[in-house]
């Protein structure tokens, strides 16, 4: 089975999806019903043979992967053709606890719950390996982005980090745009958040009483010597921005910029984007 050999090869079907350049909800198809695309079906599969190949797969382990596939398209549904990517389609569905159940084996949390306090938070080696990651670059002043499908529980890991900032290093200063209206372009549905934002943002959070009715260019000398105060005072700073896929381009272009202020030798301000998997693409 295919599904079988990219499990041996140590392969994830978000980086199957991207290697072969096909929607997360492709890719479930090709697993899970064996239906390849159907546009240049051949070429594609040339390209998943060159693929299982590039990845160690070996020439008999390919062609038996591959039989399940067969050689003639797939016969038509009527079930209308998808062709855009569905964030959500590999999450898990959510799960609930009948009342009975809890009382039967004493249950008086729901264990599928939203986690409330971070001994909730079940650690993976890989959401262990994120949770790392995330408190270094917070607190030694690093550029991160935490990518992953809608589900997979990155906004866990934000609200744990922010928790843990507190609580180990009341040093560290969070400040988190709102991006509860955020999209890439003004389309009537939301707004591009703009660099101005993100620094009337961090100007807020380190000193309210600073207007920010000023040019552009006053503006970032104002936010750059407030960084400087703060950090000489002793604090650090760091930037959290969810939805980061949803950010213009030359949001991110100046986020660079940002991220490359500076007093003498110490950066001023970490970033960490979190976003589903088209953030990994835009950067």
């Amino acid at each position: 089975m295919l599904e079988t050999l990219i499990k041996t090869l140590g392969v994830t079907q978000a980086e199957l999806g991207r290697r072969l350049d096909i929607s997360p909800t492709s890719v479930w198809r090709l697993l899970k019903k064996h239906q390849p695309p159907q546009h240049r079906r051949a070429d594609f599969l040339e390209k998943l043979r060159a693929t299982l190949r590039g990845m160690g797969a070996t020439e008999n382990d390919i062609g038996n992967a591959m039989a399940v596939l067969g050689t003639e398209p797939a016969p038509a549904t009527n079930e209308p053709e998808q062709t855009e990517e569905k964030d959500d389609t590999m999450a898990l569905r959510h799960h609930t606890l009948s009342q009975q159940a809890r009382q039967a084996f004493g249950i008086f949390r729901d264990p599928f719950a939203q986690p409330e306090q971070p001994e909730d938070v079940y650690l993976s080696p890989s959401i262990r390996y994120a949770r790392e990651a995330l408190y270094q670059a917070a607190t030694h002043g690093n550029f991160l982005a935490l990518v992953g499908e809608s589900g997979s529980g990155k906004s866990t890991l934000r609200r744990e980090l922010i928790e843990r900032l507190e609580r180990d290093n009341g040093d560290v200063i969070v400040i988190q745009p709102y991006v509860l209206t955020m999209a890439q372009t003004d389309n009537g549905a939301g707004k591009p958040l703009r660099t101005s934002h993100i620094i009337e943002s961090i100007l807020h959070a380190l000193d309210p009483s600073t207007s920010t009715s000023s040019s552009p260019e006053v503006l970032a000398r104002r936010v750059h010597e407030a960084l400087q105060r703060s950090s000489r005072a002793g604090n650090r700073h760091c930037l959290i921005i969810e939805e980061a896929h949803d950010l213009h381009p030359q949001t991110l272009k100046a986020l660079k910029r940002i991220y490359e202020l500076e007093d003498g030798m110490r950066r001023l301000l970490s970033i960490i984007l979190i976003g589903q998997p088209e953030l990994a693409v835009r950067l």
